[in-house]
């Protein structure tokens, strides 16, 4: 039996840590998106972002990360990074290749206080399509053997936000 998931955020010294717990699947994306770029919405602010007890991530969840990396990511500028085990990291990226995309932090950052519960609302059906489209887009982009299906999965999710 998987363990629910449960989004948490507490401060650090230089930021703020996340913690995702259980599974990353599409609905959580644009909570998680939220959060994350609310977080980064101060310009000295790090996000490190704790996946060490993930037991799951969706192609859709794995876009997302990809495409915070660009966006809060530049050439000597890491705002992003991702905290995990070797072995969690393996697991829940190693198979798109992640794991030699994405910035990763050192250690884990000690909290400054208790971390707060994120409610973890579903989002409506629009929303979901739409991170689902750009998710994949992003997975497309970085090319690898899966490069295409991902572009079809983006063109299907396009195409169906175009008749609601």
């Amino acid at each position: 039996m998987s363990t629910p998931s449960r989004l948490t955020v507490g401060r650090t010294s230089t930021g703020f840590l996340i913690a995702l717990e259980g599974r990353g699947t599409l609905f959580q994306c644009p909570v998680f998106q939220e959060l994350v770029d609310r977080c980064l919405g101060e310009k000295q602010f790090k996000v490190v972002v704790t996946l060490s007890h993930c037991e799951y991530l969706d192609s859709t969840f794995l876009g997302c990360l990809v495409s915070l990396h660009r966006k809060h990511n530049t050439t000597g500028h890491v705002r992003l990074e991702i905290d995990a085990p070797a072995e969690r990291r393996s697991g829940l990226l190693h198979h798109v290749n992640l794991d030699s995309y994405l910035t990763f932090a050192g250690t884990t950052p000690d909290l400054v206080g208790e971390p707060v519960e994120v409610e973890i609302t579903t989002p409506d059906r629009h929303k979901i399509g739409k991170h689902v489209e750009e998710a994949h887009r992003h997975l497309a982009g970085l090319g690898g053997a899966e490069a295409a299906k991902f572009e079809r999965i983006a063109q299907q999710m396009a195409g169906e936000q175009g008749k609601s």
